[in-house]
């Protein structure tokens, strides 16, 4: 029964179309014909002769062919070549674009399936003449998308995409009202009208009929109502999906194809992250799922050197951050946390290695960017597989900061650096723990203080590199590596804080920690009037300020009036002593 209904579909898709196509091109051809031998036919009329130098050159490739070979058939094909359109596909410009052709085919597909509810109802024709019905009805369709895409394109395609859909909704009725297919032969006509779609979508050069023509393919499986789907046939129907988009893109050039087939990969594919898998069904999966990541890496990359374009360039990343998410979901969900660093660091080193091949070979540096950032994700991700609490902050620290030390050293470049730079986002999200923990209580020796004090570090090491491959400006920018380092001083500020709470009684502690802050702040400020540096003056009057406001507000109600005595003089006295420095830098100047 399930190869009858294949080879029922292949003959009522294929046969009739393929008939339709060749009587379309002989009629042309005949019509061609007539208008060739009517030409040759009329009494030829002599003209005066004009002078050679009146006569403007024209090259062959310009001058219309009717004009000087008046007695030669034209080939139809020549006639009828479609013309080349944008492989870009816009949304609202393709609605747009015969809006109430468009309109009219969506209320005439109403109308279709009102018709066959209505005649079903009433028992007109019995269950396979249903079918046959809706079938003929699409190839119909179809048969005048072809005919009409010769002069009208859009409007051609417009029909094309109509047949197709009212094939997929009959093949849909057929299986879920009387089980007239299995799900395989079911899925297989679908494929076959979507086939003829991308087909005719290549032959016509039409971005959009190729875009419908895969969304048609994707939302197939939704419709052969399988009671229990197979993962091998679901998987293996997707593959073909996806190799064939990808065959579409590289004879027409829409970007968008491999994006949408991602799209429906991800989208079949989260049932099964979001459910329980058996041990078989898991290992099956996971293949498919690496198969899939392997496709569209090469691909992605292939795509990236051959076009450079901002639509492109949009698809290029957008598709290797959604595969890099989808690789990273399918070994968290379907492998033994035992490998997960094991795998994620593999697939960072292909994805970093094939990137630098393609670099090394043909200076793109778009696939290497890209890719290397996806490569850092998966190290990340294995990291956190292996690491937790203090030792993950430490070691995204490192990480970042070697990954910084690699780009300046390679790249030279200051604006990879300054993006890189926004990766210590990570650690310092992560921080937050190590500074609210609990065991500063017991001293600052512990695994805590180092994280901290390896961010600060990273922070103003990265601070250095940056401010080395920073281009000479004239004045003070704010920049990744003022962000750095005004980062880099808070954690010095929560550290210097922390430690002495640690070893000392609270208000000698605070004292302490204000007279350090105090002393660090007159030095920044002091040191950047000497140099006429703002960035190191404003950082200066910033920790002084914290330092008076704290004392005004805070430490004046709750300190001892012994230690307020003390602090407060000393403090006092280190900004009495500010009026002998400025007086001594003034008489330099």
């Amino acid at each position: 029964m399930e190869l009858l209904a294949v080879a029922i579909g292949i003959y009522f898709f294929f046969f009739p179309v393929y008939l339709g196509i060749k009587v379309s091109r002989l009629s042309t051809e005949v019509s061609d014909l007539k208008r060739a031998l009517g030409t040759t036919a009329k009494p030829s009329i002599p003209v005066a002769p004009v002078p050679q130098m009146l006569v403007p050159e024209v090259s062959q490739s310009t001058a219309p062919t009717a004009m000087y070979q008046p007695h030669v058939p034209v080939n139809a094909s020549v006639i009828h070549e479609p013309t080349t359109h944008n492989s870009s596909f816009d949304l609202v410009e393709w609605v747009k674009q015969d809006f109430l052709v468009k309109l009219g085919a969506f209320l005439l597909l109403l109308a279709f399936g009102w018709f066959v509810s209505y005649a079903f109802a009433n028992n007109w024709v019995g269950p396979v003449g249903r079918i046959m019905l809706g079938m003929l009805a699409g190839l119909a369709f179809m048969v005048v998308g072809i005919w009409r895409i010769r002069t009208e394109a859009s409007q051609g395609s417009i029909f094309t995409v109509l047949g197709s859909t009212i094939v997929l909704l009959t093949v849909f009725a057929a299986r879920e009202l009387y089980e007239i297919f299995t799900p395989t032969s079911a899925l297989a006509i679908m494929f076959l009208s979507v086939v003829f779609v991308a087909f005719v979508a290549v032959q016509y050069n039409r971005a959009s009929l190729a875009v419908a023509g895969l969304v048609l393919g994707g939302i197939a499986p939704l419709l052969t109502n399988t009671p229990d789907p197979s993962t091998v046939g679901l998987f293996s129907y997707l593959l073909i999906v996806v190799l064939g988009s990808l065959w579409v893109m590289n004879r027409i050039g829409v970007v968008a194809l491999p994006v949408i087939s991602f799209a429906f990969v991800a989208f079949y594919g989260t049932p099964y992250l979001m459910g329980s898998l058996s041990d078989a069904e898991s290992s099956i999966a996971l293949l498919f799922a690496f198969i899939f990541t392997t496709i569209f890496f090469v691909s992605n990359i292939v795509s990236i050197i051959k076009r450079n374009d901002h639509e492109a360039r949009q698809a290029h990343i957008i598709l290797a951050l959604g595969t890099g998410l989808y690789l990273v979901s399918w070994i968290a969900v379907a492998v033994d946390p035992v490998w997960h660093s094991l795998l994620y660091v593999a697939w960072a080193l292909a994805f970093s290695f094939g990137s630098f091949f393609v670099y090394t070979h043909t200076n793109q540096k778009a696939p290497f960017y890209i890719y290397s950032a996806i490569a850092v994700g998966l190290i990340a991700a294995a990291t956190a597989a292996e690491l937790s609490g203090p030792l993950l902050v430490i070691a995204y620290t490192v990480q970042v900061t070697l990954l910084l030390g690699v780009i300046s050293a390679v790249f030279k470049d200051y604006s990879l650096l300054s993006k890189s730079s926004w990766l210590y986002i990570v650690p310092i999200m992560l921080s937050g723990e190590n500074i609210a923990s609990s065991a500063w209580y017991d001293g600052f020796l512990h695994s805590d203080f180092f994280a901290l004090f390896v961010l600060m570090l990273g922070c103003l090491i990265a601070t250095v590199v940056i401010l080395e491959r920073r281009p000479s400006k004239e004045g003070d920018t704010v920049d990744a590596a003022s962000v750095l380092g005004v980062i880099a001083g808070f954690y010095g500020v929560t550290l210097i804080w922390l430690v002495t709470h640690a070893v000392l009684f609270d208000q000698l502690a605070t004292t302490l920690s204000l007279v350090i802050y105090m002393v660090c702040g007159l030095v920044f400020f002091i040191s950047g009037r000497r140099m006429e540096n703002n960035t190191l003056r404003k950082c200066g009057a910033v920790l002084i300020g914290m330092v008076v406001v704290r004392l005004l507000l805070i430490d004046v109600w709750e300190m001892p009036l012994a230690a307020r005595i003390v602090t407060f003089f000393i403090i006092g006295i280190m900004l009495l002593s500010t009026a002998f420095i400025n007086k001594s830098i003034t008489s330099k100047k």
